[in-house]
């Protein structure tokens, strides 16, 4: 278990605002979803975790929930948290959630991500 003073991070990887693309084309799927973790955060976690910082990985899109983020800031009382945005799908989704987090008091009142 890490102490007060140790490095934790909290690596966040939203949902995306689309799962239906439609290419317009004949023979191209009209749902296109792809359930797979963001490489760069594990790229991150690995390197860190490898250093001695305790990491947590939250996947939005691949099914975890928006209460998961709550519950890690519960044990990661003072951590740096890194929000992924991979394209324009997601992006207003890492907006939402970076402002919810800044919103966030210390004493945890005033956390609610819709």
């Amino acid at each position: 278990m890490n102490t007060a003073n140790d490095p934790q991070v909290l690596l966040i990887n939203p949902p995306m605002l689309q799962k239906e693309v439609d290419y317009g084309t004949e023979g191209t799927p009209g749902k296109f979803h792809i359930k797979a973790i963001n490489p760069g955060l594990i790229s991150i976690a690995s390197y860190l975790s490898r250093h001695g910082v305790e990491v947590r990985i939250i996947d939005l899109l691949g099914g975890q929930k928006i209460e998961d983020i709550e519950q890690a800031l519960k044990s990661f009382t003072k951590c740096v948290i890194g929000i992924s945005s991979t394209s324009a799908y997601d992006y207003l989704e890492s907006l939402d959630i970076a402002k919810e987090i800044k919103s966030k008091r210390a004493d945890g009142t005033n956390f609610n991500i819709k």
